[in-house]
């Protein structure tokens, strides 16, 4: 009894120490959950609108109905609907990210110099952001941009860049202009492309004592759980199997 507890001891503190030296580089769950969700407004004519593109005097070009605007994530780039470019595009970010030593390695020296006074920053979203129709044309014309809001949950204190993939493996931060975190934790983003982008926020486990600790990840909790069911198992098929010997031995003195 006293070894299956202590293989189990041993199968907790790798998984504990993998957990750490991911967030420390990126954060694992972006493989296992799904798409932030935009916040759809109502127009005046009662239609969903995901977003709205704007010329480069801010006026309007057009409003992009709910279920125009396509995001992706690297856990449902997978899906047979998802468009080759796209699925190509998601894991070709997410192995830049993975290989890079840091956030902060990923971009230009300026742009870095944002995150120098960040503690632990890492990936919590990385999507695809992708158009439908024509408003993927109207997008493209110089200096037309693209108003997004996602309900991120972000604290009125929280840190959060935005890191665009623009070309291959080139990233850049979205100006803090363009990134503006509301009162209620939604984030309103304006990007001039649809592209890859990276949600970059602090990691909680190089914050202070009163930060709460990130929650585990699916994949980690699932085999800390799957540890401890077999670690029951075998106790009990030990206890079991030495309740049976006991007697045994017993009628064996007698």
């Amino acid at each position: 009894m006293k070894k299956a507890i202590r293989i189990f001891a041993v199968i907790l503190a790798v998984l504990v120490l993998s957990t750490s030296v991911f967030a420390d580089n990126f954060t694992p769950s972006v493989e296992q959950k799904g798409s932030p969700e935009i916040v759809v407004n109502t127009d005046s004519e009662g239609k969903e609108i995901a977003g709205v593109i704007s010329d480069a005097k801010d006026d309007l070009v057009a409003n992009v109905p709910s279920g125009d605007i396509i995001l992706t994530s690297v856990a449902d780039a997978a899906a047979a609907s998802t468009p080759e470019a796209v699925k190509a595009a998601l894991q070709a970010a997410q192995t830049q990210i993975k290989n890079a030593a840091n956030v902060a390695a990923l971009l230009s020296a300026e742009d870095a110099e944002t995150l120098k006074n960040v503690k632990n920053p890492v990936v919590r979203d990385l999507i695809s952001i992708t158009l439908t129709g024509d408003y993927a044309d109207k997008l493209a014309v110089e200096g037309n941009t693209i108003t997004i809001t996602f309900n991120l949950g972000l604290g009125a204190n929280d840190f959060l860049a935005v890191m665009q993939n623009y070309d291959s493996d080139k990233w850049s931060l979205v100006a803090a202009d363009n990134v503006k975190v509301l009162a209620n934790g939604n984030v309103e983003v304006t990007f001039d492309s649809a592209s890859p982008v990276a949600f970059v926020v602090e990691n909680p486990q190089g914050a202070g004592d009163d930060t709460p600790a990130p929650a585990p990840n699916n994949y980690v909790l699932y085999a800390l759980i799957a540890a401890a069911v077999v670690v029951v198992i075998v106790i009990i098929v030990l206890v079991a199997s030495r309740k049976k010997s006991k007697p045994e031995e017993a009628a064996k003195t007698e």
